[in-house]
């Protein structure tokens, strides 16, 4: 007599292993939208720490204006009694003067500040800011929490 696996238990072991595979294949899969909120939430982190950096080695004022009603900013700079001159920010080796950031978040908001709708970060020749106490910045549910004149980012 032979001992061996008939059709049917073929069937139902390939039907198991094909549904054991298919939830590991979705369960570490990672989310495109979350992948694209912290890849743009770095971004900023980046011009961020760029706005900063400006001020420091052209030894002028920079501006980092943030939108919060359209979900934007753009950075600014000038030397002492000057007019603003628009700044380029790079991304993914192209020049914007304006970074959209309503295509991935859908707020936008700021608190430990006043309620405006527009926050604007402006930055010494000495690399501090005009901040005389801590503010948070909210893309929908990450946020960074930007401490005083020093400006550091946690």
């Amino acid at each position: 007599m032979y001992k061996a696996f008939t059709f049917i238990e073929l069937i139902i072991v390939t039907a198991i292993t094909v549904l054991l595979l298919t939830f590991a294949v979705i369960s570490f899969t990672p989310d495109n939208d979350l992948v694209n909120k912290r890849e743009t939430f770095n971004n900023f982190l980046l011009h961020y720490h760029y706005a900063q950096d400006l001020a420091l080695t052209e030894n002028k004022y920079t501006y980092l204006v943030i939108n919060g009603e359209t979900g934007s900013y753009e950075l600014f700079s000038s030397n002492i009694g000057e007019d603003r001159i628009k700044e380029v920010l790079f991304l993914e080796n192209k020049e914007f003067e304006n970074i959209d950031l309503s295509k991935t978040f859908e707020a936008v908001s700021f608190t430990g500040f006043d309620q405006s709708t527009s926050l604007e970060i402006i930055f010494s020749p000495w690399g501090t800011n005009n901040f005389s106490k801590p503010i948070f910045i909210s893309f929908d549910n990450l946020e960074i929490n930007i401490e005083n004149i020093t400006g550091f980012i946690f």
